[in-house]
């Protein structure tokens, strides 16, 4: 079993200590170094090379927001779990750290339901945490990546006129994809876990304007964050993103992300297809599970589906793809480069799945030619 390093970053003594101390306890990891001030830490990585730092957001002078611009700017794919005091009061916050590249974060404090004391719960969840990120990770080659070039920057605040989504529109004429000359799509479905709320924010903005379809999201994230990370998102997409309430008719232009705890479902009502929110149990450990989702839209939708999944750990999305694919609908992926945990997309294109693996920047443009496509042929059929 390898040996992590890690490099602790938070203005608390006390803090520094308690997780030094948990961090110690477990074989698996070894504390490299450590930092009371967000100006340090840059050449606290240069000097200890972690592979993982835990990033408090609350510290003097300059924040653990601006430290993660700091650190993605020039280590594009070097971990990052935000330990944060405020994260559930300070839902906002913790969503702007997310899109500001975050990999995962934590509370330093449990929740009230969990019944574990402070120390008991940072165990469970830092040092979990922390295997999961790393036993997914691609990390390899980040210190000699940031020595010979420029890292993949990830965009925190969207462009004013959509540069990226423009460029890819010039390119469409060079750029081929998967032939879609199947029925016009009903509806977009897209899951994403580690990573997910930045990957969702490029997707959307790549998307330009509102679409003709509905686009649902399963993102897997706590019930205090969902809306928080609905607000954040809508500053990219092209309509307001919303999170779903159950009884609702899924209509175009619609975003609508699964509240958590619930499951986004489907179902008939009247004749027409509505959002079901159900506390069915969690499958592949998780509420909403990107599972559900993909099989509702399966069912209801068939071969006008296409259903997208984005980085995240686990497997959760692999048997929701299997019935889209099954039903006639498209099966998109992110690729390994792009995805900040390649675990999801990797199990869905390993199970033969995946119509298509995408860089991130391309996926939004992808969904966006399909639907153009397919509206021109539907436009051009025989009446």
């Amino acid at each position: 079993m390898p040996t992590y390093g890690v490099l602790v970053v938070d203005d608390s003594v006390a803090i520094r200590r308690l997780l030094k101390k948990l961090i110690a306890g477990d074989p698996g990891f070894r504390v490299v170094g450590e930092s009371a001030h967000g100006e340090e830490v840059l050449d606290a990585i240069e000097e200890h090379r972690p592979d993982i730092i835990t990033l408090d957001l609350e510290m003097p002078h300059v924040d653990g927001i601006e430290v993660l611009h700091r650190v993605r700017k020039r280590y594009g794919r070097l971990p990052v779990l935000v330990c944060s005091g405020h994260a559930e009061k300070g839902a906002r916050k913790t969503l702007d750290a997310l899109m500001a590249g975050a990999t995962d974060f934590i509370c330093k404090k449990p929740p009230p339901d969990t019944g574990l004391n402070t120390a008991d719960y940072l165990r469970r969840e830092l040092l979990g945490k922390m295997r999961e990120i790393l036993s997914h990770s691609w990390t390899h080659g980040v210190y000699e990546e940031s020595a010979s070039k420029p890292a993949r920057e990830r965009k925190t605040e969207p462009s004013a006129n959509h540069r990226e989504g423009q460029e890819a529109v010039q390119a469409d004429t060079q750029e081929q994809s998967a032939d879609y000359r199947t029925a016009t799509p009903g509806i977009v479905v897209i899951g994403a876990s580690t990573g997910g709320p930045a990957a969702l924010g490029v997707v959307l903005e790549g998307l330009l304007s509102p679409q003709p379809l509905p686009i649902l999201i399963t993102q897997h994230m706590t019930k205090s964050f969902t809306g928080a990370l609905a607000e954040s998102l809508s500053r990219y997409a092209p309509a307001a993103v919303k999170e779903a309430r159950p009884g609702t008719p899924p209509q175009a232009g619609d975003i609508l992300i699964a509240p958590g705890d619930y499951h986004l479902d489907l179902a008939v009502v009247d004749g027409e297809v509505v959002t079901n929110l159900t506390k069915a149990p969690l499958e592949n450990s998780c509420r909403p599970a990107v599972d559900v989702m993909f099989r509702a839209a399966a069912r209801y939708y068939g071969a006008q589906v296409t259903a997208v999944v984005l980085t995240g750990m686990g497997q959760d999305g692999t048997e929701g793809a299997r019935a889209v694919r099954a039903a006639g609908g498209k099966v998109l992926v992110q690729d390994h480069e792009s995805s900040t945990v390649w675990g999801m997309p990797r199990s869905v294109q390993e199970a033969g799945l995946a119509h298509e693996v995408l860089t991130l920047k391309s996926i939004g443009p992808t969904i966006r030619r399909r639907i153009a496509r397919s509206a021109k042929q539907a436009a051009n059929a025989p009446a």
